[in-house]
């Protein structure tokens, strides 16, 4: 628990954070029809703030965030608290389910900042929060599901953020970065290596790359080419690529792989069945799995 001093100093910064978006309203009312007033309110851009005044997030906010959204258009539902806070397994379910907006407070040589996510997924991996096996698996289905039902651009988008969450919580993994470009390309997942022992002393290089594909068409030889390629241009930094393919992969994508065999890196290809294997599993199974499925490639 915190004191009432510690409260208005969450309080305080809330609404420095909120007021760089517009003017701050406090317990606004957001519809006559409506009873929950938000902490804080930014009409000009429509953020609504929950201050996390509690290490836990009432099954009747969660309520109010679902009418709240069905009766303003536009609406974006921030929870903003601090880290102790917002770590706790339970709240980041509980908000996954909500779909809201994160912002942490976070002590820093200047004081406190405020760290903004927009989703729970990309709170868990940047912050490089581990969580246990029933909360993951909880966060990992309620993501998997929705990730089906995506349309446009989300498929793609909503596709890395998943894999980033679930490469997240497999020990020895770290998630560097996402959508990463470079001069020339773009990478869906760059991961740092610290694994130990097993595949990995043999592919024991600083970064592994993985690639997402969540279309309609199987993934096909141009796609594990393209993907190769931004492998062999990290200077000898990588021997482990995964290709994801949520739709699996043509005959012809599977003999380019062949033709790699002398390489000295290895690419992983994990089609659907894999990941929902995957979703079942964290900690050390999770990581026993994706060396499986190197093996796996190791050996076609």
């Amino acid at each position: 628990m915190i004191s009432e001093s510690e409260r208005q100093q969450i309080r305080h910064h809330a609404q420095v954070w909120l007021s760089e978006h517009g003017d701050v309203l406090i317990d606004a009312v957001l519809n006559d029809d409506l009873p929950w007033r938000p902490h804080l309110y930014c009409p000009p851009a429509k953020i609504a703030v929950h201050l996390l005044l509690y290490p836990s997030i009432n099954e009747y906010y969660l309520e109010m965030f679902d009418q709240a959204r069905a009766k303003l258009d536009g609406l974006t539902i921030a929870v903003l608290g601090p880290i102790q806070f917002i770590q706790n397994p339970s709240v980041l379910e509980s908000g996954h389910r909500a779909e809201t907006q994160w912002v942490v407070l976070e002590e820093s040589d200047g004081g406190v900042c405020c760290a903004q996510y927009d989703t729970v997924l990309s709170l868990i991996y940047q912050e490089r929060l581990l969580l246990p096996l029933s909360s993951y698996q909880s966060i990992a289905s309620v993501s998997y599901e929705r990730l089906l039902k995506a349309t446009g651009q989300e498929k793609g988008y909503g596709l890395e953020r998943f894999l980033a969450f679930l490469f997240s919580q497999v020990p020895g993994f770290s998630v560097v970065a996402t959508n990463y470009n470079t001069v020339t390309e773009e990478i869906d997942i760059v991961l740092e290596n610290r694994r130990i022992g097993g595949i990995f002393q043999r592919y024991s290089k600083p970064l592994v790359l993985a690639e997402s594909k969540n279309q309609t068409g199987k993934a096909d030889k141009n796609d594990y080419v393209q993907f190769a390629t931004k492998i062999r241009n990290r200077r000898h930094a990588v021997s482990v690529g995964f290709l994801i393919s949520l739709s699996g992969y043509t005959r012809d994508c599977g003999l380019e792989g062949l033709r790699d065999s002398r390489e000295d890196f290895v690419i992983a290809r994990l089609d659907r069945k894999d990941v929902e294997d995957w979703i079942e599993r964290s900690g050390q199974a999770s990581g026993e799995l994706l060396e499986s499925f190197v093996a796996r490639a190791m050996l076609e």
